[in-house]
């Protein structure tokens, strides 16, 4: 059964790519989502078929891929992502100009900790790579 959370991930990270105008390729989103080229080619298949997203050739690079959402997929985020975004958007006019800033300030902070932590998490350890090079067939890892 395929990773539904990985999914969702995924299309978050496409969508908040349209909205920031990156151009979202198959190797950004696998940086994103850290998984490898096979897994990102797997998972873009399966969106694909599921109308999410489209895949066309990079005009500057055609070795590339660009990925674009589709409406279907904006629509499923907004109906998704929307009513939160009303309540957030109510809750925030209720803080002066002051008090957003400090917000600001600190989901900032907390944005920058998550990025590190997730690069953390994707790269991996001499250790890690050192016993992957040495296993022999049937050992346990």
């Amino acid at each position: 059964m395929p990773d539904r959370g990985r999914h969702l991930r995924a299309l978050i990270s496409l969508l908040d790519a349209g909205r920031a105008d990156i151009a979202a390729t198959p190797g950004w989103l696998g940086d994103r989502l850290g998984i490898n080229s096979a897994s990102v080619t797997a998972l873009l298949d399966r969106m694909e078929k599921a109308g999410l997203v489209r895949r066309t050739p990079d005009a500057e690079d055609r070795r590339r891929s660009r990925i674009t959402v589709t409406a279907t997929a904006m629509n499923l985020g907004e109906t998704f992502f929307g009513p939160l975004i009303n309540r957030t958007t109510t809750i925030l006019e209720g803080f002066d100009p002051s008090e957003r800033q400090t917000i600001s300030r600190f989901l900032d902070g907390m944005n920058a900790a998550v990025a590190v932590e997730r690069q953390v998490a994707v790269q991996p350890s001499e250790d890690s790579v050192s016993r992957s090079r040495t296993r022999r067939a049937g050992e346990p890892t």
